[in-house]
Protein backbone atom coordinates (compact mmCIF):
# COMPACT_ATOMS: atom_id res chain seq x y z
CA UNK A 1 0.00 0.00 0.00
CA UNK A 2 2.51 2.52 1.00
CA UNK A 3 5.03 1.71 -2.28
CA UNK A 4 1.85 2.66 -4.34
CA UNK A 5 0.84 5.81 -2.67
CA UNK A 6 4.72 6.67 -3.34
CA UNK A 7 3.94 5.75 -7.26
CA UNK A 8 0.85 7.88 -7.13
CA UNK A 9 2.54 10.92 -5.56
CA UNK A 10 5.26 10.30 -8.14
CA UNK A 11 2.71 10.43 -11.12
CA UNK A 12 0.56 13.06 -10.22
CA UNK A 13 3.86 15.64 -9.60
CA UNK A 14 4.69 17.85 -12.46
CA UNK A 15 7.98 17.36 -11.52
CA UNK A 16 10.98 15.40 -12.07
CA UNK A 17 10.56 13.78 -8.64
CA UNK A 18 12.30 10.74 -6.87
CA UNK A 19 10.52 9.45 -3.56
CA UNK A 20 12.09 6.56 -1.27
CA UNK A 21 10.88 5.68 2.01
CA UNK A 22 12.74 4.46 5.38
CA UNK A 23 12.81 1.01 3.65
CA UNK A 24 14.60 2.17 0.73
CA UNK A 25 17.35 3.78 3.26
CA UNK A 26 18.03 0.70 5.64
CA UNK A 27 18.48 -1.57 2.29
CA UNK A 28 21.29 0.70 1.03
CA UNK A 29 22.19 1.89 4.06
CA UNK A 30 25.63 4.39 3.48
CA UNK A 31 27.97 6.58 5.84
CA UNK A 32 25.58 9.07 5.25
CA UNK A 33 22.39 9.88 4.18
CA UNK A 34 23.07 11.04 0.89
CA UNK A 35 25.75 8.48 0.21
CA UNK A 36 22.68 6.49 0.89
CA UNK A 37 20.63 8.49 -2.02
CA UNK A 38 23.69 8.24 -4.36
CA UNK A 39 22.37 5.25 -5.76
CA UNK A 40 19.44 7.13 -7.64
CA UNK A 41 20.32 8.59 -10.78
CA UNK A 42 21.13 12.22 -10.70
CA UNK A 43 21.22 12.15 -7.33
CA UNK A 44 26.14 12.62 -6.81
CA UNK A 45 27.80 13.60 -3.71
CA UNK A 46 30.90 15.44 -2.23
CA UNK A 47 32.15 13.02 0.51
CA UNK A 48 33.87 14.46 3.27
CA UNK A 49 35.63 11.51 5.00
CA UNK A 50 33.65 8.05 4.90
CA UNK A 51 31.19 9.28 7.59
CA UNK A 52 29.62 13.27 5.45
CA UNK A 53 28.35 14.29 2.23
CA UNK A 54 26.68 17.24 0.87
CA UNK A 55 24.32 16.85 -2.06
CA UNK A 56 25.03 17.31 -6.32
CA UNK A 57 21.89 17.20 -7.90
CA UNK A 58 22.73 16.69 -11.53
CA UNK A 59 26.14 18.12 -10.73
CA UNK A 60 24.61 21.27 -8.60
CA UNK A 61 25.11 21.59 -5.26
CA UNK A 62 26.28 23.95 -2.43
CA UNK A 63 23.56 26.84 -2.46
CA UNK A 64 21.91 25.57 -5.04
CA UNK A 65 19.92 22.83 -3.63
CA UNK A 66 17.70 23.18 -0.85
CA UNK A 67 17.48 20.26 1.84
CA UNK A 68 13.97 21.31 3.48
CA UNK A 69 13.99 19.05 7.12
CA UNK A 70 10.08 18.69 8.19
CA UNK A 71 9.33 21.45 6.45
CA UNK A 72 11.86 24.16 7.60
CA UNK A 73 14.43 24.86 5.45
CA UNK A 74 17.73 23.53 6.72
CA UNK A 75 20.59 26.01 7.47
CA UNK A 76 23.98 25.05 7.93
CA UNK A 77 27.11 26.23 6.33
CA UNK A 78 26.69 24.61 2.97
CA UNK A 79 28.87 26.91 0.59
CA UNK A 80 32.18 24.84 1.98
CA UNK A 81 33.24 21.88 0.19
CA UNK A 82 34.29 20.00 3.73
CA UNK A 83 30.99 20.96 5.74
CA UNK A 84 28.42 17.69 5.48
CA UNK A 85 24.70 17.44 5.80
CA UNK A 86 23.80 17.00 9.44
CA UNK A 87 20.66 15.18 9.13
CA UNK A 88 20.44 11.57 10.69
CA UNK A 89 19.57 8.96 8.01
CA UNK A 90 18.22 6.79 10.71
CA UNK A 91 15.37 9.68 11.01
CA UNK A 92 14.20 10.01 8.12
CA UNK A 93 10.89 8.52 7.57
CA UNK A 94 10.61 9.55 3.71
CA UNK A 95 12.74 11.70 1.06
CA UNK A 96 11.42 13.71 -1.69
CA UNK A 97 14.54 14.17 -4.51
CA UNK A 98 12.90 17.33 -6.68
CA UNK A 99 15.54 17.12 -9.79
CA UNK A 100 15.62 20.23 -11.66
CA UNK A 101 14.46 23.80 -10.74
CA UNK A 102 12.24 24.26 -8.34
CA UNK A 103 12.58 27.90 -7.02
CA UNK A 104 8.77 28.10 -7.73
CA UNK A 105 8.47 25.84 -4.31
CA UNK A 106 11.64 25.97 -2.46
CA UNK A 107 13.00 28.95 -2.88
CA UNK A 108 15.53 30.94 -5.13
CA UNK A 109 18.07 28.84 -3.85
CA UNK A 110 16.23 25.79 -5.87
CA UNK A 111 18.00 26.06 -8.95
CA UNK A 112 19.80 22.83 -8.68
CA UNK A 113 17.02 20.90 -6.82
CA UNK A 114 15.75 20.44 -3.61
CA UNK A 115 15.68 17.45 -0.96
CA UNK A 116 12.28 17.15 1.11
CA UNK A 117 13.17 14.98 4.02
CA UNK A 118 10.07 13.75 5.73
CA UNK A 119 9.45 12.30 9.35
CA UNK A 120 8.47 8.94 10.29
CA UNK A 121 5.06 7.99 10.21
CA UNK A 122 2.91 8.70 13.15
CA UNK A 123 2.72 5.75 15.23
CA UNK A 124 -0.57 3.76 15.44
CA UNK A 125 -3.67 4.72 17.87
CA UNK A 126 -3.49 2.77 21.05
CA UNK A 127 0.26 1.38 20.31
CA UNK A 128 3.60 0.86 21.78
CA UNK A 129 7.24 -0.61 20.10
CA UNK A 130 10.05 0.14 19.28
CA UNK A 131 13.33 -1.21 17.58
CA UNK A 132 17.60 -1.57 17.13
CA UNK A 133 19.45 -1.23 14.76
CA UNK A 134 23.00 -2.65 14.97
CA UNK A 135 25.66 -1.42 12.30
CA UNK A 136 29.24 -2.61 11.11
CA UNK A 137 31.42 -2.12 8.27
CA UNK A 138 34.73 -3.57 7.33
CA UNK A 139 36.38 -0.37 5.23
CA UNK A 140 36.86 1.85 8.51
CA UNK A 141 36.24 -0.32 11.23
CA UNK A 142 32.76 1.47 11.79
CA UNK A 143 30.25 0.16 14.51
CA UNK A 144 27.12 1.52 15.74
CA UNK A 145 23.78 1.47 16.93
CA UNK A 146 20.25 3.62 16.79
CA UNK A 147 17.60 2.75 18.85
CA UNK A 148 13.38 3.88 18.62
CA UNK A 149 10.68 4.06 20.59
CA UNK A 150 7.54 4.85 20.34
CA UNK A 151 3.93 5.29 21.93
CA UNK A 152 0.40 6.59 20.89
CA UNK A 153 -2.82 6.78 22.75
CA UNK A 154 -5.92 7.41 20.73
CA UNK A 155 -4.14 11.43 20.32
CA UNK A 156 -1.13 11.83 22.10
CA UNK A 157 2.39 10.28 20.82
CA UNK A 158 5.72 10.42 21.21
CA UNK A 159 8.24 8.99 19.08
CA UNK A 160 12.23 9.00 20.74
CA UNK A 161 15.53 8.13 18.85
CA UNK A 162 19.23 7.84 19.91
CA UNK A 163 21.68 6.98 17.35
CA UNK A 164 25.67 6.78 17.90
CA UNK A 165 28.45 5.63 14.85
CA UNK A 166 32.33 5.34 15.81
CA UNK A 167 34.62 4.67 12.71
CA UNK A 168 38.39 4.71 11.96
CA UNK A 169 40.17 5.73 9.59
CA UNK A 170 39.09 5.66 6.02
CA UNK A 171 40.96 2.56 3.92
CA UNK A 172 42.39 2.82 0.06
CA UNK A 173 43.36 0.29 -2.40
CA UNK A 174 46.67 1.67 -2.41
CA UNK A 175 49.95 2.87 -0.43
CA UNK A 176 50.57 6.37 -1.50
CA UNK A 177 48.37 9.51 -2.96
CA UNK A 178 49.61 12.60 -4.50
CA UNK A 179 48.70 16.47 -2.83
CA UNK A 180 50.14 19.25 -4.63
CA UNK A 181 52.05 16.76 -7.12
CA UNK A 182 53.61 15.41 -3.90
CA UNK A 183 53.64 11.99 -3.36
CA UNK A 184 52.31 10.67 0.12
CA UNK A 185 52.83 7.36 1.52
CA UNK A 186 50.10 5.46 3.66
CA UNK A 187 50.76 3.50 6.11
CA UNK A 188 48.61 0.05 5.73
CA UNK A 189 46.56 1.87 2.79
CA UNK A 190 44.90 4.06 5.88
CA UNK A 191 44.19 7.53 4.78
CA UNK A 192 45.44 9.17 8.06
CA UNK A 193 43.10 10.89 10.69
CA UNK A 194 39.79 10.32 9.01
CA UNK A 195 38.22 9.01 11.74
CA UNK A 196 35.20 10.47 13.44
CA UNK A 197 32.00 9.68 15.62
CA UNK A 198 28.64 10.66 15.56
CA UNK A 199 25.58 11.11 17.52
CA UNK A 200 22.05 11.64 17.21
CA UNK A 201 18.95 12.61 19.24
CA UNK A 202 15.08 12.79 18.22
CA UNK A 203 12.17 13.10 19.86
CA UNK A 204 8.65 13.88 17.85
CA UNK A 205 6.06 14.02 20.08
CA UNK A 206 2.01 16.07 20.22
CA UNK A 207 -1.70 15.79 19.52
CA UNK A 208 -3.21 14.42 16.86
CA UNK A 209 -6.61 14.70 16.50
CA UNK A 210 -9.64 14.51 13.42
CA UNK A 211 -9.52 18.26 12.30
CA UNK A 212 -6.43 19.82 14.01
CA UNK A 213 -2.83 18.44 14.86
CA UNK A 214 0.23 19.96 16.39
CA UNK A 215 3.54 18.23 16.77
CA UNK A 216 6.66 19.06 18.10
CA UNK A 217 10.08 17.74 16.24
CA UNK A 218 13.48 18.20 18.32
CA UNK A 219 16.61 17.26 17.25
CA UNK A 220 20.52 17.21 18.07
CA UNK A 221 23.20 15.84 15.60
CA UNK A 222 26.32 16.02 16.93
CA UNK A 223 29.72 15.34 14.87
CA UNK A 224 33.86 15.28 15.46
CA UNK A 225 35.97 13.85 12.42
CA UNK A 226 39.38 14.27 11.35
CA UNK A 227 41.20 16.36 8.21
CA UNK A 228 43.10 13.53 5.89
CA UNK A 229 46.24 15.25 7.88
CA UNK A 230 48.34 15.23 4.45
CA UNK A 231 45.89 17.35 2.41
CA UNK A 232 44.81 20.13 4.75
CA UNK A 233 46.87 23.92 5.13
CA UNK A 234 49.94 24.36 2.39
CA UNK A 235 52.56 21.94 3.19
CA UNK A 236 51.56 18.19 2.60
CA UNK A 237 54.84 16.84 4.42
CA UNK A 238 55.15 18.85 7.39
CA UNK A 239 52.64 16.08 9.14
CA UNK A 240 53.84 13.68 12.33
CA UNK A 241 52.84 10.68 10.32
CA UNK A 242 54.45 8.56 13.51
CA UNK A 243 52.18 10.10 15.68
CA UNK A 244 48.91 9.70 13.11
CA UNK A 245 49.79 6.05 12.41
CA UNK A 246 49.97 5.23 16.00
CA UNK A 247 46.70 4.54 15.93
CA UNK A 248 43.44 3.94 13.13
CA UNK A 249 40.89 5.20 15.43
CA UNK A 250 42.08 8.45 17.20
CA UNK A 251 41.24 12.33 15.90
CA UNK A 252 43.99 14.27 16.34
CA UNK A 253 44.27 18.25 14.15
CA UNK A 254 43.52 18.98 11.88
CA UNK A 255 39.78 18.55 12.82
CA UNK A 256 36.09 19.64 12.77
CA UNK A 257 33.33 19.70 15.36
CA UNK A 258 29.79 20.13 14.63
CA UNK A 259 26.73 20.12 16.51
CA UNK A 260 22.89 21.62 15.22
CA UNK A 261 20.39 21.94 17.28
CA UNK A 262 16.77 22.06 15.71
CA UNK A 263 13.59 22.50 17.20
CA UNK A 264 10.34 22.21 14.74
CA UNK A 265 6.68 22.80 15.65
CA UNK A 266 3.75 21.97 12.85
CA UNK A 267 0.09 22.97 13.53
CA UNK A 268 -2.19 22.06 10.77
CA UNK A 269 -6.22 22.49 10.98
CA UNK A 270 -8.50 21.14 8.33
CA UNK A 271 -11.68 23.01 7.41
CA UNK A 272 -14.64 22.14 4.88
CA UNK A 273 -12.01 23.27 1.76
CA UNK A 274 -9.22 24.71 3.54
CA UNK A 275 -6.40 22.76 4.95
CA UNK A 276 -4.66 25.64 7.05
CA UNK A 277 -0.73 25.12 8.40
CA UNK A 278 1.85 26.29 10.70
CA UNK A 279 5.29 25.70 10.67
CA UNK A 280 7.90 27.29 13.01
CA UNK A 281 11.43 26.42 13.57
CA UNK A 282 14.60 27.43 15.26
CA UNK A 283 17.79 25.76 14.24
CA UNK A 284 21.79 26.70 15.65
CA UNK A 285 24.54 25.62 13.50
CA UNK A 286 28.17 25.61 15.56
CA UNK A 287 30.91 24.50 13.91
CA UNK A 288 34.41 24.55 14.79
CA UNK A 289 37.66 23.57 12.90
CA UNK A 290 41.21 22.90 14.60
CA UNK A 291 44.41 23.23 12.89
CA UNK A 292 47.88 24.07 14.32
CA UNK A 293 48.67 27.82 13.18
CA UNK A 294 50.80 27.94 10.45
CA UNK A 295 51.57 31.22 8.52
CA UNK A 296 51.30 32.41 5.18
CA UNK A 297 50.92 35.53 3.02
CA UNK A 298 51.01 38.69 5.23
CA UNK A 299 50.64 36.65 8.43
CA UNK A 300 53.05 36.75 11.26
CA UNK A 301 55.76 33.81 11.98
CA UNK A 302 54.81 33.17 15.60
CA UNK A 303 51.00 33.14 16.50
CA UNK A 304 50.31 36.49 18.09
CA UNK A 305 49.58 36.29 22.01
CA UNK A 306 47.21 39.11 22.19
CA UNK A 307 44.56 37.85 19.64
CA UNK A 308 42.12 36.30 22.16
CA UNK A 309 41.46 33.85 19.67
CA UNK A 310 42.70 30.08 20.93
CA UNK A 311 45.96 29.13 19.04
CA UNK A 312 43.91 26.06 17.21
CA UNK A 313 40.93 27.10 16.80
CA UNK A 314 40.87 28.22 12.90
CA UNK A 315 37.56 28.63 12.15
CA UNK A 316 34.55 29.32 14.01
CA UNK A 317 30.79 29.49 12.51
CA UNK A 318 27.67 30.11 14.82
CA UNK A 319 24.84 30.25 12.90
CA UNK A 320 21.37 30.75 14.42
CA UNK A 321 17.88 30.58 12.04
CA UNK A 322 14.57 31.27 12.88
CA UNK A 323 11.55 30.67 10.40
CA UNK A 324 7.89 30.55 9.94
CA UNK A 325 5.68 29.68 6.85
CA UNK A 326 2.05 29.98 6.42
CA UNK A 327 -0.19 28.23 3.76
CA UNK A 328 -3.51 27.40 3.03
CA UNK A 329 -4.46 24.56 0.65
CA UNK A 330 -7.98 25.12 -1.19
CA UNK A 331 -9.85 22.51 -2.66
CA UNK A 332 -11.70 23.73 -5.48
CA UNK A 333 -13.02 21.58 -7.99
CA UNK A 334 -10.68 20.14 -10.35
CA UNK A 335 -8.34 22.73 -8.47
CA UNK A 336 -5.58 22.20 -6.12
CA UNK A 337 -4.93 25.63 -5.06
CA UNK A 338 -2.26 26.65 -2.35
CA UNK A 339 -1.12 30.20 -0.78
CA UNK A 340 1.42 31.02 1.44
CA UNK A 341 4.37 33.15 3.05
CA UNK A 342 8.10 32.26 4.28
CA UNK A 343 9.75 34.50 6.66
CA UNK A 344 13.37 33.31 7.98
CA UNK A 345 16.13 35.72 9.85
CA UNK A 346 19.65 34.22 9.96
CA UNK A 347 22.57 35.27 12.21
CA UNK A 348 26.04 34.58 11.56
CA UNK A 349 28.60 34.83 13.64
CA UNK A 350 32.24 33.93 13.12
CA UNK A 351 35.62 33.35 14.87
CA UNK A 352 38.99 32.01 14.48
CA UNK A 353 42.34 32.84 12.97
CA UNK A 354 41.17 32.72 9.51
CA UNK A 355 38.07 33.17 7.69
CA UNK A 356 36.19 32.32 4.58
CA UNK A 357 32.55 33.86 5.11
CA UNK A 358 32.33 37.46 7.45
CA UNK A 359 29.78 37.66 10.18
CA UNK A 360 26.53 38.63 8.47
CA UNK A 361 22.81 38.73 9.45
CA UNK A 362 19.65 38.38 6.81
CA UNK A 363 16.03 38.85 6.55
CA UNK A 364 14.02 37.01 4.08
CA UNK A 365 10.07 36.71 3.22
CA UNK A 366 8.29 35.94 0.04
CA UNK A 367 4.94 35.17 -0.44
CA UNK A 368 3.57 32.44 -3.22
CA UNK A 369 0.30 31.42 -5.25
CA UNK A 370 0.38 27.62 -6.37
CA UNK A 371 -2.67 26.09 -8.46
CA UNK A 372 -2.68 22.67 -10.03
CA UNK A 373 -5.22 21.93 -11.89
CA UNK A 374 -6.49 18.16 -13.11
CA UNK A 375 -7.55 18.03 -17.13
CA UNK A 376 -7.79 14.52 -16.88
CA UNK A 377 -5.80 11.47 -15.88
CA UNK A 378 -2.72 12.27 -18.22
CA UNK A 379 -2.39 15.67 -18.08
CA UNK A 380 -1.86 18.50 -15.29
CA UNK A 381 -1.73 22.41 -15.27
CA UNK A 382 0.43 24.26 -13.32
CA UNK A 383 0.96 27.47 -12.70
CA UNK A 384 2.90 29.65 -9.74
CA UNK A 385 3.28 33.27 -9.05
CA UNK A 386 5.91 33.67 -6.56
CA UNK A 387 7.39 37.49 -4.79
CA UNK A 388 10.51 37.82 -2.34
Amino acid sequence: VRDSRLQTRKAEESLNIEVVNADFIQRNLGGSLMKTLERLPGIKTIGIGSGQSKPLIRGLGFNSVVVVDRGIKHEGQQWGADHGLEIDQFAAGEVELIKGAASFAYGSDAIGGAINIKPATLPSPNSFGGSIDLIGKTNNNLHGTSANLFARNKNWFYDARATYQNYGDYRVPTDKVYVYDYEVKLANNYLRNTAGRETGLHLNTGYVGEKFRSIFYLSNSFNKSGFFANAHGLEPRRVDEALHDASDRDILMPSQEVNHFKIINKSEINLAKHKLAVELGYQRNFRQEFSQYVNHGYMPPNYPTNLGIPENLEREFDKQVYSINLNDKIALGKHELAIGTNTEYQNNKINGWTFLVPAFKQFTSGAFVYDKFKLNENFVLVHCNQLS
